[in-house]
């Protein structure tokens, strides 16, 4: 993601989840049929690797920041810790 590009992942775990809310990357079932199929698909649709390659960037930008990952953790604990 942070490199600007979609990739293509296996419909299971986490990586479902980041995909839906990051909403730059295509998931594909657990077969040879299917990931050759996207690969295809998104071969013949340039402006639509430009827009996931564009979503998944500004997803890691805004959530993946090892900065921005600290500051929202120490919120967090602060947080926790005034409602004791």
């Amino acid at each position: 993601m942070s490199c600007g590009i979609p990739f293509i992942a296996a419909e299971k775990g986490e990586i479902e989840y980041l995909s839906k809310v990051s909403n730059g990357r295509v998931i594909a079932e657990n077969s040879i049929e299917s990931f050759y199929k996207i690969i295809i698909d998104l071969l013949k649709n340039k402006k639509m690797i430009n827009e996931m390659g564009e979503k998944g960037r500004d997803f890691a930008e805004k959530y993946c920041d090892m900065e921005k990952i600290a500051m929202i953790l120490l919120h967090n604990i602060g947080h926790v810790i005034s409602n004791e």
